[in-house]
């Protein structure tokens, strides 16, 4: 099967693709192939399941003893919580084999044609939210964005649709309605002076469900590597194809850069902070932060790239006037470029250049198409 296989019962989920069985986030352990009856249960649900039915799924072409099924589902019902007084979740037919009688609800992780929105990251204690972990924790959020936005088979919400719930303690799942997606990815943070951990999970929002958790750990200056982690696994879990280079389903992406000191990141995000709320008073904070960013890392490429974008926003806005801001756009877009030419911000840059300041339609077009 394509992407994951999950199965929601009472307060119970089995992820058939990763072998998981959880109670309320909480795995529960099982031996093997008392996971593989449960499965096997879990696919015919509601319907009689022979003892030989189960005995060729789950020992296909072995000989075995029809009581090692008694004792598996025997640790099933005591996993589960069924009781004495009579089963809730699989039930015994005399002489035939079983049945599994809970409410069972089944979803597919293909993915396709779902929504996803990713929230800014948040530290592990939001007690205090200070401006360097909103900064980090938009900078994350935008590569995870970036990342997952080159499959096609889902939407991914921009960096513009998220980034007003930095500082919100809002439920995920009433973020998820109000931004009118499937799912969100929600990450904390937790900073040592030489390591970033973070902790991600997407939940589903019609429900608040996790539908998947993980744990990822790199060096401090290393975010882009958590961002390149995190959505590889989300795809990984989807069952998504294709991506960057169409290498993002767990495995660890080819660096095009590399790795810079927290500060520039930290830098980075206030920039893009600043760019997104598309205001003439904004644009002149976001040129001063890309900028201290690249006086850091001359070889950030991101940086170039949200300068050029400053810059074309300083002609819209005329803070700037229009054919010195462009020229400076256009250096800067090209600079981002030869450093990383699959940088689409700086892609977008230089298309706008070539629009709005040189009239080259289709230059604008290519530059637009490779941005996309």
């Amino acid at each position: 099967m394509v992407g994951g296989e999950r199965y929601e019962f009472g307060e119970f989920t089995l992820d058939a693709t990763e072998r998981r069985l959880s109670r309320s986030g909480q795995a529960v352990p099982l031996e093997p192939k008392a996971l593989d009856v449960l499965v096997a249960l879990l696919r015919r649900a509601g319907r009689l399941v022979t003892r030989r039915e189960l005995l060729d799924l789950v020992w296909p072409g072995s000989f075995v003893e029809e009581g090692i099924l008694a004792v598996h589902v025997s640790a099933l019902r005591k996993a589960l919580g069924d009781r004495g007084d009579g089963p809730r979740s699989i039930e015994t037919v005399a002489r035939s084999g079983y049945r599994f009688i809970g409410a069972v609800s089944e979803w597919e992780a293909s993915a396709r044609g779902w929504s996803i929105a990713v929230l800014p990251a948040r530290p592990f204690s939001a007690e205090i939210l200070s401006g360097r972990d909103r900064a980090t924790g938009l900078t994350l959020a935008d590569a995870v964005i970036d990342r997952l936005g080159r499959f096609r088979q889902i939407v991914v919400r921009p960096t513009r649709a998220v980034q007003g719930y930095a500082n919100a303690e809002e439920n995920p799942t009433a973020v998820g309605r109000s931004l009118r997606v499937d799912a969100v990815l929600t990450t904390t943070l937790l900073r040592t002076a030489e390591r970033l951990r973070v902790s991600a999970r997407l939940i589903r929002a019609q429900d608040g469900s996790n539908l998947w958790t993980g744990e990822f750990e790199e060096p401090a200056s290393d975010i882009i590597a958590i961002a390149d982690a995190v959505a590889g696994s989300v795809a990984a879990y989807l069952g998504l194809k294709g991506g960057l280079n169409g290498r993002l389903n767990g495995e660890k992406l080819s660096r095009t850069q590399p790795p810079f000191p927290p500060e520039v990141y930290e830098l980075f995000g206030r920039g893009r902070s600043h760019l997104l709320h598309a205001s003439m008073f904004e644009v002149p904070k976001a040129i001063e932060a890309f900028r201290a960013a690249i006086e850091l890392a001359p070889a950030y490429a991101g940086a170039h790239a949200g300068l050029a974008l400053a810059q074309c926003a300083q002609a819209q806005f005329r803070v700037a006037p229009p054919a010195e801001a462009y020229v400076e756009a256009r250096a800067a877009a090209l600079r981002a470029l030869a450093m990383d030419d699959s940088c689409a911000d700086a892609q977008v840059a230089l298309g706008a250049v070539l629009f709005w300041s040189e009239w080259n339609w289709a230059g604008a077009e290519r530059s637009l198409e490779r941005a996309l």
